[in-house]
């Protein structure tokens, strides 16, 4: 019984990487040992620090998602949080559009990050999530779970060399590693 429950498992794992593999996933191999997280994503080796835990939601004001399978994130996203919506609506019902008095105020309370699936339900959603944003017929809520992270160390294997990439070349937007992410579709 217990044979077979370990064929089981590892025939369910060889089909999840040869799907993986085929559909072009960049679901990086992630390890965190307390506050440090190791990021494998291809030729991409990264060591950042854990800052913060993460449980969000907001308005999107715009969303990314990158075809590269040789990166560590899949995308990107600005967005206001919810809180800060529901405060703008109170004052201004139409903040969101660049005719509203509140538009000014909207801006200065996005928030720009950079998107790093920790799973591949998280990647799809992510595209998804793009995809239905570039749409742009209605307002898109997302709401995700994960931790804020920090890269302390960044290196790309070429030509069998290591190379390491100055911290100075990462885009200093905040690194959002998300493990659990939903998102919907509100009419203005």
């Amino acid at each position: 019984m217990r044979k077979s429950l370990i064929v089981m498992a590892m025939l369910a794992l060889g089909a999840s990487v040869f799907i993986a593999s085929c559909s072009g996933s960049v679901v990086p191999n992630i390890e965190i040992d307390g506050n440090v997280v190791k990021i494998i994503a291809g030729t991409h080796h990264l060591t950042a620090e854990k800052q913060a835990d993460l449980s969000d939601k907001g308005m999107l004001f715009g969303c990314d998602s990158y075809p590269n399978k040789n990166t560590y994130f899949t995308g990107s996203m600005s967005y206001i949080t919810i809180n800060k919506v529901n405060e703008l609506k109170a004052k201004y019902p139409d903040f969101y559009k660049c005719s509203s008095p509140g538009a000014s105020e909207a801006k200065g309370s996005v928030i720009t990050v950079v998107l790093i699936p920790g799973n591949t339900d998280v990647e799809n959603k992510i595209r998804k999530m793009a995809g239905v944003y570039a749409k742009l017929d209605k307002r898109v809520v997302a709401e995700f779970k994960g931790i804020q992270i920090a890269i302390t160390e960044y290196k790309v294997k070429e030509g069998g060399e290591e190379v390491t990439i100055p911290l100075q070349n990462i885009t200093p937007m905040p690194h959002y590693l998300i493990e659990e992410l939903n998102y919907q579709e509100m009419s203005e």
